[in-house]
């Protein structure tokens, strides 16, 4: 394959219209951009993840080095429901541990010298294809845009600020860094070397290649996605700018490739051998429902637009800033569209760096995300290289002519340049005031056990795990560890209650049963129970007291005085376009309804630990248009704050109910078609949306008014409204004897082959037969209604008749250092289900080393 001539003449004629971009100059502002602006966040306390990481690293200088080693046969950190190979990530780790110990100023700092570390190695590819692809006029602006854009965008803020998100600069850095020194060799030899052919006969060349391959087995253990590297190589030497000259045989080329083709196999069947599998990082529940929906995010157009305009809307809501960034990026769309159109060299550099795009995205394709406040940005820190190479080569042609289109491009470029500024320095705030909540969190606990002497439980419920794109605190376990050593002198975790999921999981929703168990155990002296709420708005914990007696009283007129029911006087006002009318019974029928509908319950006077269901009998007509089994959302809100919110849903026109992920739902009968009136034989299906499993519904000690969003419907009609507690309704699993962490699961330790289990039926009946279920491991319930899904998800179901009393389950269910979770249904004798499940139960099975993620 000949080499194109303008490259030739790029290598051979020192002469040039334009004096190219000084390396020492380019070097300076590339560093003073990309440190800069995530200087505000140095000092930034640590968030979410992060606990885990320092912790780990604690553990291991203590003392405990096989931890260290146990990254190299096993997934990172020992993550339950994760298969990440990344020793080299926690080896950079422990540096900065042996460094920095708990402060988190030198692990930010490591990050922002790796960010910048990047942006150089973006600036010297972007030299090595001005030299290679174009022309002698060329001015050199083009790869100190592009790195310049590559230092600033906030695509990269959740990689860099958030120090867990290391991976993505570690890993790219090595990645870049193995592609340049591939590059370079091969530069080395066509320049050195008297033959025509291509030689890495030479001590420097053989170096060079050997450094890259190096460099690539590091970039494989940091992070999974450096894998598609051989496969961006193997593209590149079948560019003929690529070799300037040198006539290459294919099967040189297939030479050049075939080590770092054979590295990346051979990792591959290492993955295989440990984890057993090629590609996937995430599994269990979170990996599989990632999968699930990867299609349908690839084909979102507003993610795709977020990699080159990634502006948080919390922070950057101007209108102006998004279409000012809009028009520079096309400005660039447009001008390499043109370039395309004219041939030559420089497009074929333009469809290089498109093809090392799509290259990158590979990857990606369970994990392909970026939502509007940035989750998700890490990932595409190596592909933001290629993209915004191709935007800095576009924006500057470096043709030397001046041209009519030369300002407009410049003045794209330093649009972008500003723009892309505003939105990193706004975004980089709020991990600061992420990390602000979780220091503030963890001082207020110290005082309050403090105060306590030790003996008062701390109860907290609400802790935020995001801050409108930052992480705070995620789950159970990295709350665990932020009230133990290193990050407190004395381990007061076993004192600090929280109701977060383990790993993974909805954050809104708690499990109701614990709560109130673990509540009803841990009375003040003076008979109080203590709990705290952590706000997303403010730092402060703000305490709460709910008091021992509102488990056994009703606020307000009940039903008879039926504590396990409401049916009190409320007043009923529709909010919305349509009809409303409300019967003697007590139903409500709105008709002709235009958009969403609410629905306000007023003059309630409620303590919520009285009430765990709002239960109604719900009938629907669904829009004209609509397909059938049109599913109708219902939102429940209360106390008029938008934040409190419960949902469930119905099918319109058929026989069943269902609920989404955060409710339950039963169905005592069908209902009538769409088309006929409900029958007074057809009992409308019954709903029942759980309130108490969500932490906010406890945030405020009376509840005054309900809201509910009924969606878009042409009819609904709501009867039986009422508030239920969970007596006959859902059975409580009671807790194993088994270790009791106070972050929510359960531990065996132990190598016995069962454990047992015992049910309070908790007034369901009539029961004859209890279904047992229990998920695979690192699988958890959510909620879900039936589907095969969920069933798929399950290790066991197991239907025993209630005479037998309590049951047991086989160990061999379990996985080391993984979890499982274990619910019951009560069914009559027909095996129908009665009720709802019951809270589940989460057991680790943690038989070794004491797990990382529990002490």
């Amino acid at each position: 394959m000949s080499a194109d001539t303008g490259a030739t003449d790029t290598i051979d004629n020192p002469k040039r219209s334009l004096k190219p971009v000084s390396s020492g100059f380019a070097i300076l502002v590339i560093l003073i951009f990309s440190v800069a602006l995530y200087a505000g966040s140095i000092n930034a306390f640590f968030v979410a993840d992060d606990l885990w990481q320092v912790h780990y690293q604690y553990r291991t200088v203590a003392g405990e080095w096989d931890l260290l080693l146990a990254n190299f046969t096993g997934t990172y950190l020992g993550i339950p429901g994760t298969n990440f190979y990344r020793p080299v990530l926690g080896i950079s780790f422990l540096i900065d541990y042996l460094i920095s110990g708990a402060k988190s100023t030198g692990y930010h700092l490591t990050s922002i010298l790796l960010h910048a570390g990047n942006s150089l190695l973006v600036f010297y590819l972007g030299r090595f294809f001005e030299r290679r692809f174009l022309s002698e006029k060329n001015a050199g602006f083009a790869p100190l845009a592009a790195a310049l854009l590559f230092a600033v965008t906030p695509l990269h803020c959740e990689a860099v600020s958030w120090i867990s998100g290391r991976a993505d600069p570690l890993f790219t850095l090595f990645f870049l860094l193995s592609y340049l020194l591939f590059l370079l060799s091969i530069e080395r030899s066509g320049s050195s070397s008297s033959s025509p052919s291509l030689s890495l006969s030479t001590v420097s060349t053989r170096t060079l290649y050997f450094l890259s391959v190096c460099s690539f087995i590091f970039a494989l253990q940091s992070k999974e996605t450096a894998v598609v590297l051989p496969l961006l190589i193997a593209v590149s030497v079948f560019v003929s700018a690529i070799f300037a000259g040198k006539a290459v045989s294919n099967k040189e080329r297939v030479i050049m490739v075939a080590p770092y083709a054979t590295i990346a196999l051979g990792y591959l069947f290492l993955r295989l051998a440990l984890f057993g599998d090629f590609a996937r990082g995430y599994v269990g529940t979170f990996g599989e429902g990632l999968a699930r929906t990867a299609s349908q995010r690839i084909l979102d157009w507003r993610i795709w637009v977020r990699t080159v305009l990634p502006f948080n809307t919390y922070v950057i809501n101007s209108s102006y800033v998004f279409l000012a960034g809009l028009l520079a990026v096309l400005v660039g769309v447009f001008s390499s569209i043109a370039t395309i159109f004219n041939g030559g060299p420089r497009r074929r550099l333009l469809a290089l760096l498109l093809l090392w795009a799509f290259i990158s995205l590979l990857p990606l394709i369970g994990f392909f995300n970026i939502d509007e406040v940035l989750h998700g940005s890490r990932v595409f820190y190596l592909f933001s290289a290629p993209i915004l190479m191709f935007l800095g080569f576009s924006l500057f042609p470096g043709d030397g002519e001046r041209k009519l289109g030369s300002l407009l491009r410049k003045t794209a470029f330093m649009v972008l340049l500003l723009t892309y500024a505003t939105g990193t320095f706004a975004t980089n705030r709020l991990w600061k005031i992420a990390g602000d909540k979780v220091a503030a969190i963890k001082e207020e606990c110290l005082v309050l056990d403090r105060q306590f002497g030790g003996r008062q439980p701390v109860l907290i419920l609400g802790i935020p795990g995001d801050y409108y794109g930052a992480f705070v605190l995620l789950n159970g376990s990295t709350i665990h560890h932020l009230f133990s050593p290193p990050f407190t002198k004395e381990d007061i975790s076993a004192r600090i209650f929280s109701f977060k999921p383990f790993v993974f999981g909805s954050e809104a929703n708690l499990d109701s049963t614990r709560f109130k168990r673990v509540l009803g155990a841990t009375a003040s002296e003076s008979g109080v129970n203590r709990v705290y709420f952590a706000g997303v708005t403010s730092s402060a914990l703000e305490g709460a007291y709910l008091r021992q007696s509102g488990f056994n009283s009703v606020s307000g007129s009940g039903s008879g005085g039926d504590v396990s029911s409401f049916k009190g006087s409320y007043k009923v006002a529709a909010e919305g376009i349509c009809r409303c009318k409300i019967e003697k019974d007590g139903s409500v029928i709105l008709n002709d309804m235009v958009g969403d509908t609410k629905l306000r319950l007023t003059g309630l006077d409620l303590f919520p630990l009285d009430y765990d269901f709002l239960s109604m009998r719900v009938s629907t007509r669904a829009p004209e248009g609509s397909n059938p089994g049109h599913l109708l959302p219902l939102s429940i809100g209360w106390n008029d704050s938008p934040a409190g919110i419960a949902y469930g849903a119905i099918t319109s026109s058929t026989s069943s109910a269902s609920s989404s992920s955060s409710s339950s739902s039963s169905s005592s009968s069908s209902s009538s078609s769409a088309s006929d009136p409900v029958s007074a034989s057809a009992p409308a299906p019954l709903i029942r949306i759980g309130l108490s499993q969500y932490w906010k519904w406890y945030r405020d000690m009376k509840i005054r008014s309900l809201e509910l969003n009924c969606g878009a419907s042409s009819r609904i009609e709501f009867s039986d409204i009422e508030l239920l507690k969970d007596i006959g309704i859902r059975p409580i699993l009671n807790p194993p004897p088994l270790e009791e962490r106070s972050s929510g699961e359960f531990v065996l330790r132990d190598r016995r082959k069962q454990i047992a289990f015992d049910c309070n039926l908790n007034g369901v009946e009539p029961v004859a037969f209890l279904q047992i279920e229990v998920t695979r491991p690192n699988c958890f319930f959510e909620g879900l209604p039936e589907s095969g899904q969920a069933r798929a998800n399950l290790a066991m179901t197991r239907k025993l008749p209630v005479s037998e009393g309590g049951f047991t389950l086989p160990v061999s269910l379990l996985r080391e250092g993984a979890y499982s979770q274990v619910r019951v249904l009560c069914l009559d004798k027909e095996g129908r289900p009665l009720g709802v499940h019951s809270d589940p139960i989460t057991i680790f099975l943690n038989l070794g080393r004491p797990s990382p993620y529990l002490y």
